[in-house]
């Protein structure tokens, strides 16, 4: 494996150690949809509150897990290399 491309999978990590065990879990949830959604929908797959969603959203965009997102709008990593990470 390059340096390059442990660098990336060390910072990789890292941003994902800050995340929850329910945030990693629609991470995981998110990266294996072959699909774009939005957050209603993700919340109807979890069968979880959107308001909950919603939040875990933010944190993950700030996080960098995903880019910047207004309810309603598709969820979007940041890059397709932590969509595939882990």
């Amino acid at each position: 494996m390059s340096i390059l491309k442990k660098t990336h999978n060390a910072i990789y990590d890292i941003r994902l150690l800050n995340l929850s065990e329910k945030e990693l879990h629609v991470v995981k949830v998110v990266s294996a949809l072959d699909t774009y959604i939005n957050g209603r929908v993700l919340s109807e797959i979890l069968d979880l509150p959107e308001t909950e969603i919603n939040q875990m959203i933010l944190n993950l965009q700030i996080n960098n897990i995903i880019q910047e997102y207004t309810s309603g709008q598709t969820i979007v990593f940041s890059s397709e290399a932590i969509k595939k990470h882990r």
